[in-house]
């Protein structure tokens, strides 16, 4: 309930600022919104887990809620200043959705640092001024998992994630492999670019009778495509028409009539127009350029920003991990049969977000590790860091996925790409994060490093022992 009111809140609280400021909804504009509502839940989450954390150290109640928010706010601040550095980049060299995207996250960003500090906070003090009973137990779920455990099960899932964290760097090799894969297979079979990015017509039509797809290309002119389309797909058709380099933006309006006329023939049954989207060759090739200078500039705040927080090598594990998240995404998306347009841009964006979102939690857990003792290794500071937050991941990852897959299900044709993409990118950040981002910044910072690895291995966690 908790983290419920202080999503809502969140979310009331962005469409207020957005109302008030005139902004429209747009698709890209509501993909901001579900990253923020991603955002809102994992930093509820960070909280609730280190309360739990305090609570088994045999705090106070009032100690360990006080002492859990004090300790994940810099996480929540680091999270969200790399969003904002992003978010901003994509302001200034974005174009038209975008800048819809980034204008969502940045304002969502900010009502989620005051709601998920101040609101949750003030729940909990006031349910403990009320002296209504509050626990934090592990659920059925946990103690199956065996996460966080004190009752001497073994924790068979901390065991399993210790063994494929002891061989991350054949995971590095083996993400390698799949991005070098997924090159290949771009290069093969290129990418598929909508109507956004290359110009063109594309027309939804409804037959009053099933109809047959190649029926269609047989009376379309010439390099015209046909895919099934929305709720009856029998029957309802969308036919793209790419636009000639010699045309202008002045001759729109001739592949329209020229479908218009074509589904007119005798030999086809009764249609009428549900929608027609015309965009132009000159503006489509200004939203791919602004498109790439967008993406690389936040990539390259993030890793400034993540460079100075933490270490330069880390900066190097967290743009390694977005790229490897980005790339074998679009790679699963041509081979989908998806075009990348402007929808999957924004939930490309999305992706990023969320991956560097998740690296970072892994990289402030690590640089806490560190500090506490200065005998702790690089390598058993990140192999904890991953237990310590392995019940974060899978609360938030499950929850995000399982909205995701919900709106992929249920949210009809125009949002099926975005929500596929989504999926992928969460599937694909979760590894990165745990076999890409922290093992490739275990292999760039060891050199600096070398005077801590040469320390006594204290704390290090051998194959038998509890990791509870």
């Amino acid at each position: 309930m908790n983290a419920v009111v202080s999503v809502v809140a969140n979310v009331a609280m962005l469409l207020g600022v957005m109302a008030s400021l005139g902004a429209a909804i747009t698709l890209p504009g509501i993909a901001g919104l579900i990253l923020t509502i991603g955002m809102g839940v994992d930093s509820n989450v960070l909280i609730f887990e280190r309360i739990k954390e305090e609570l088994k150290a045999a705090q106070p109640m009032r100690r360990a809620i006080s002492a859990g928010f004090d300790r994940v706010f810099l996480t929540i601040l680091d999270t969200h200043v790399a969003s904002l550095i992003a978010a901003a980049c994509l302001f200034q060299f974005g174009d038209g959705a975008v800048r819809g995207f980034a204008t969502a996250l940045s304002l969502g960003l900010l009502t989620n640092v005051f709601t998920a500090v101040v609101v949750s906070r003030t729940m909990f003090e006031i349910t403990i001024t009320n002296r209504r009973p509050l626990t934090f137990g592990a659920l059925w779920i946990e103690r199956w998992l065996g996460i966080g455990t004190t009752t001497g099960e073994e924790p068979w899932l901390q065991r399993a994630i210790y063994t494929a964290i002891h061989f991350r760097h054949a995971a590095v090799w083996f993400s390698a492999a799949v991005i070098a894969a997924s090159v290949t297979a771009t290069m093969v079979h290129g990418v598929s670019l909508g109507l956004d990015f290359t110009g063109g017509t594309a027309v939804v039509a409804t037959f009053d009778a099933p109809i047959d797809e190649e029926v269609i290309r047989h009376v379309l002119p010439e390099g015209s495509t046909v895919q099934r389309y929305g709720a009856t797909p029998d029957r309802t058709l969308q036919i793209r028409v790419p636009q000639a380099p010699t045309v202008t933006d002045g001759d729109d309006q001739a592949h329209v009539h020229a479908i218009t006329t074509a589904l007119s023939a005798p030999s086809l049954p009764p249609s009428h127009i549900d929608r027609t989207t015309t965009i132009g060759p000159t503006f489509g090739r200004d939203l791919q350029q602004k498109g790439t200078y967008a993406l690389v500039g936040a990539l390259l705040g993030i890793a400034a920003y993540v460079a100075m927080r933490f270490r330069p090598g880390f900066a190097v594990g967290a743009t390694v991990a977005t790229v490897h998240d980005l790339v074998v995404t679009m790679a699963v998306l041509g081979m989908a049969g998806y075009d990348l347009d402007l929808n999957i841009v924004a939930a490309l964006l999305t992706v990023a977000g969320y991956s560097v979102n998740d690296t970072i939690v892994i990289f402030d857990r690590v640089r806490e590790r560190l500090r506490a003792s200065a005998r702790v290794t690089l390598d058993t500071a990140i192999s904890q860091a991953v237990i310590d937050t392995l019940g974060r991941t899978i609360i938030t990852s499950g929850t995000t996925l399982a909205a995701v897959i919900a709106l992929y299900l249920f949210g009809g044709t125009v949002l099926a790409g975005f929500a596929f993409t989504v999926i992928v990118g969460i599937i694909m950040g979760t590894w990165s994060t745990v076999f890409v981002a922290a093992p490739v910044a275990a292999l760039v910072t060891r050199p600096r490093a070398r005077g801590r690895e040469t320390a006594p291995r204290v704390a290090t966690i051998e194959a038998g022992d509890s990791l509870s």
